[in-house]
């Protein structure tokens, strides 16, 4: 379902954060920790590893708080939300991880694409069915991210809540802290994964000296006149469903401390 586009090449990921920001970030969801903290697998989704296993299961679900992460797979890295009211047409539901479950599907509205939503932040509204994700609700690292933080050099659950995935490296589970260097939006959604994009959604402005925590880089830049790239950055005042994971222009940060194009 998804075509393939442009590749912004690993070489130019440095020179477009230099020149006014570039794209991309990369951002679990809360599953250890109620508060919306990003824990991934150990070694697992977004990490490196192997995320739970999935049934196949239908009917429809309408998301039930008002900004919702969804991620690229069960515990995955964030690439948008689903606004409250909006549908998600489930194709599978993820066995437990930590006590928590996810249903993988279409989610509609103006994320409009295939991923996962914990399940506890939705609730059925119909039976019905249909797969509109081609098999898979799952996207790979590299399909919307060219670098994220896990370079960040810290001692283990420092402030990226480094674990140590399957291949014996120590990946964060969590965005790196950087402060904005102007006041600037927190966009719900920019689609990552998709060249010519503009972010959409704005939930809030936050001011200059505002730490956020940086998660990964964009694939592609915001085609909106900024000539900057987006970032998925996780904003600590906030808890999951109220806009925790966020996109904001690279050009807003002083920075992308940890910054390393190795993405799993």
């Amino acid at each position: 379902m998804r075509s393939v586009r442009r590749v912004l090449l690993a070489a130019g990921v440095m020179a477009a954060f230099a020149g006014f920001g570039a794209a991309g970030a990369n951002a679990d969801v809360a599953t250890a920790v109620p508060d919306g903290l990003v824990e991934v697998l150990p070694g697992g989704a977004g990490g490196g590893g192997v995320a739970p296993m999935s049934t196949p299961m239908g009917s429809t679900f309408e998301c039930n708080q008002p900004v919702v992460p969804v991620q690229a797979k069960p515990s995955g890295f964030v690439t948008g939300n689903c606004l409250e009211g909006v549908h998600l047409r489930r194709i599978a539901k993820s066995d437990p991880y930590l006590s928590w479950y996810w249903d993988g599907g279409y989610i509609f509205g103006n994320f409009a694409e295939c991923g996962w939503v914990r399940t506890d932040m939705s609730d059925m509204v119909s039976a019905t069915t249909g797969d509109l994700c081609g098999g898979s609700a799952s996207m790979a690292n590299a399909e919307f991210m060219v670098a994220n933080n896990d370079a960040t050099n810290e001692a283990v659950h420092g402030s990226c809540s480094k674990h140590q995935a399957s291949d014996g490296s120590w990946r964060c589970t969590d965005g790196t802290p950087v402060q904005t260097v102007s006041a600037c939006y927190e966009f719900a959604n920019f689609r990552p994964w998709a060249s010519g994009q503009i972010p959409i959604e704005p939930v809030r402005i936050i001011p200059s000296g505002y730490t956020l925590k940086w998660r990964y880089l964009a694939k592609y830049y915001a085609a909106d006149g900024t000539g900057s790239g987006m970032v998925m950055v996780r904003d600590p005042a906030y808890s999951a469903g109220y806009a925790n994971w966020v996109f904001v222009h690279a050009s807003c940060l002083a920075g992308l401390p940890g910054m390393t194009t190795s993405i799993g």
